[in-house]
Parts: structure tokens; sequence; C-alpha cells
């Protein structure tokens, strides 16, 4: 317990000693027209106005850099050139508002103009170890006149928390892999946004999509491989001329929707509807408990646009949750139920799961103990506070940083010590109020 009480001693020391400096914000705006480094020791970066990367300009952001603004969707960072964003696992890049509030819809994001006239400039733009969060776009592009061969841009390992409206939305040559997206979609009234939405030769791998207020994927013509698309209000994957191949995606409105594509090897479950279909290639999955309407259906419109659909599907081989050919029949709803659907042939089937379909659908991390929410719950105004310090203050230098991560390590220790030791509970509470005042003084 000393030894407790000692590294308990040392958090609220450390944070005692970084209060006392103050940490300058480094305003931008305009056009950047030689290539720039956004380093660490002038983070945070805030927009005053729109920002612009002109072409063969590229710009580069240091690991830990956080870059903000709260003025709304009307500023931006417009990207003709190229940018490179990497952060590290422990020391992300973090791009997100100056104050968390969802009834701000958030800055703009990353705006990419893509044409002929710089068609090398942009190619290769990276973000990778970055968190996305209240803003009402993360990435998107807004002309792309030629096709390339290589990669446009690459999304890997990054965070999309809170957007408003699309995370990423990208019109051709992507890569978007291993990234979280998780309660995007909060401001969108028209039930038009997609945590991603891309086309034309993209590859979406290995992503985790869950918790969002719309649909996950809208794709055309695209690889979407090895993904966790679960508990989304809208729909799992919209899309048109893909393959889609060992994915989850499970407890969504629809679980795909779906044209003229291939799936193989996908867990489709506890859906509204698992499947609507229209000339697919269904084959090898695990299709069952989408038990509101139908595991399959063959619909004539597609996206609400009236498109008949007199053409069948290939859905033979797919384990359906049972071996009993009339609970199968009654879960698929095509030319038997309607005479100018087309018809979804279903047999032969499997008696088991494909050993290649993924089987399991639990994405969540458990919440690990947290000293602050322990002394004064998860929405008060000190953790609230507290919060605010750590996103603004301490994750602006290094010394910061490590402070928080050795936080993040320890607290499960520390809270199990204030649980079996009240005196040792009320120690550390009266160190951290005593603390709060300049915290406060110094974040307002």
């Amino acid at each position: 317990m000393r030894k407790i009480k000692v590294i308990a001693s040392f958090f609220i020391l450390s944070l005692v000693m970084i209060v006392v400096y103050a940490y300058a914000d480094t305003e931008v705006s305009g056009l950047i027209t030689e290539d720039t480094t956004w380093t660490l020791n002038n983070s945070p970066y805030v927009l005053v106005d729109k920002v612009g990367v002109d072409y063969q300009v590229i710009l580069t952001v240091e690991p830990g850099v956080q870059v903000k603004s709260n003025a709304g969707p009307f500023y931006y960072i417009k990207v003709m050139g190229k940018i490179i964003a990497q952060g590290t696992s422990s020391n992300p890049i973090i791009f997100t508002a100056l104050v968390n509030n969802p009834s701000n819809s958030g800055w703009g994001g990353f705006e990419f103009v893509l044409n002929g006239e710089n068609k090398q400039s942009w190619e290769g733009s990276l973000f990778e170890w970055c968190e996305f969060s209240w803003l009402q776009f993360g990435i998107r592009s807004i002309e792309i006149y030629n096709q390339s061969e290589n990669p446009i841009l690459v999304v890997r390992n990054c965070k999309f928390l809170n957007i408003s409206r699309n995370g990423i939305s990208f019109e051709e040559n992507c890569l978007i892999e291993n990234n979280y997206f998780t309660k995007c979609g909060y401001e969108d009234s028209w039930n038009e946004t997609q945590c991603i939405f891309v086309g034309n030769g993209s590859s979406i791998i290995g992503n985790t999509i869950e918790n969002n207020y719309n649909d996950a994927i809208y794709a055309y013509q695209c690889e979407i491989f090895g993904n966790i698309i679960v508990q989304n209000q809208g729909n799992g994957i919209l899309t048109k001329y893909s393959t889609m191949f060992s994915n989850i995606i499970c407890d969504n409105l629809c679980g795909v929707i779906c044209r003229d594509s291939t799936l193989t090897h996908n867990l489709i479950c506890n859906n509204s509807t698992g499947v609507s279909t229209c000339n697919n290639t269904i084959n090898y999955n695990s299709i069952f408990n989408n038990e509101k309407y139908y595991n399959i259906s063959v619909q004539n419109d597609f996206l609400g646009v009236w498109d008949p659909c007199t053409i069948g599907s290939d859905a033979t081989n797919n384990w359906w949750g049972t071996i009993d050919e009339n609970e199968i029949q009654e879960s698929i709803y095509d030319y038997y139920d309607d005479w100018e659907l087309g018809e979804v042939n279903y047999t032969p089937w499997l008696i088991e799961p494909d050993p290649n379909v993924p089987t399991s659908s639990t994405t969540s991390t458990p919440n690990l103990p947290c000293i602050i929410e322990e002394l004064y719950s998860e929405h008060s105004k000190e953790a609230n506070l507290l919060r605010y310090f750590r996103d603004n203050i301490l994750s602006q230098t290094s010394e910061g940083q490590e402070i928080i991560s050795l936080y993040y390590q320890w607290s499960p220790v520390i809270v199990k010590a204030m649980v079996e030791d009240a005196a040792f509970k009320n120690e550390v509470n009266e160190m951290i109020d005593g603390i709060l005042p300049t915290i406060r003084e110094l974040v307002e």
C-alpha cells in the first residue's frame, strides 16, 4: 500500500509541476506555398481561417501535434499538394475542436481537391495513428478527374470519433486500413452520411465500425475485407460491383445492400435484414437470425431509386442457422413471394458454418478503472475539467504525454486501493481538490 500511495502522490506532484507552465497556441491560416512541418514544440495549431496546401507542396505533421478550431465548417484544410500526418500508437496526432460540444458541428476537416494538374503532387498522402473528433467531416475529396495506379490516400490506424457527418468520403483509390469509427453521423437529419464513402478501386480492410448514427460503409467497385461492422443505427454495407469477404456484419439495420457483387465467408447476423440482393454471388457465408424481416431479400430499388431486379442471385453453400429447408425458405424473400422479383438459389446449403467465417461480433473493450471517475463520477464538472486539462494541456508536451500514459497504466491499481482503503481514497481526493483551482485558472 505504501508503494501505491507514493505512486499516487507522484501523479499529483507531476500535475502541479506541469500546471505552472502556459502553452501558447500557434495560429494558422492562408495558403502554404512551400514544404512545411507542424512541430510538437509549436502545438497546438489553431485554425483562424481556411488553410491551403498548394500544388507540389508537402505539409508534414509531427507525432503528438494537435490541430484545432471552433469556427465551424467554413474553416478547413484544403489539400492540393500532399499531407503526411504520421503519429505513433503512443503519440497520436489529434484533429479536434477547441471545445468538444455536440451542438457545434465542428470545423471542416481535410478537403482534397484532386485533378490532372496536381496528380503527381497528391499521390501518397498519409494519415497514420491520428485521431479525428468533433469535426463536421474527417477527410473528403471534392474533385477527382484522373485515376491513379497508386493509392492517392492511405488512412491507417486512425480513430474517427463524434464526426457530425462523414468520417472519410473519397471518390477513388484509397486504402482505409485498421481504423476505428464510432458515434459518427450525429447531425445527419437526412440520413445521407456514412462513416466511409469511397469508390473506384479503394480497399477497406480491417476496420472496426460500431455504434454510429447512420450507415457504416458506402462503396463502389471496392474490396471490403476483414471489417467488424456492428451495432450501427443505419445499414452495414451499401455497395455495387464490390467484393466482400471475412467481414462481421451484425446488429445493424440492414446488414448488406448490394448489387452485382460477391460475398464470401462473411458473418451476417442479428440485423433487421441480412442481405438485400440483386444479381449477387453469395457463397460460404453464415447468414442467420436476421429476424425482423429476412435473411435475404430481393429488392426492386437500390438506395431509394427504383431499379427492378428480375435477375437471380446465387446463394448456394451458406449456413442459415438451420438445416430445415422450410425455415430457410421462410427467411428468403424472392420470386416465390413476388413474381416480379428475381429468384434466390440457395440449394445446396451448408449443414454447419464454414470454418473460414469469423465467429465473434464482440468488439467493445471494457472500460478500465479511472481514478477521477472513482472520485468524482464520470460526468461531474471535476471530471470534465480534468479531461479538458489532459487533452489540451498535458498532451501538448512529451512530459505531459508520459504522465497520461503512466496514469492509465497505474489507474486500475490505485482505484483498487481506494476501494479497499477509504482513508487512502480521502487522501487522494484532498490532493486533487488542492490543485483543481490552479488547473481551472489555467484552462479558463
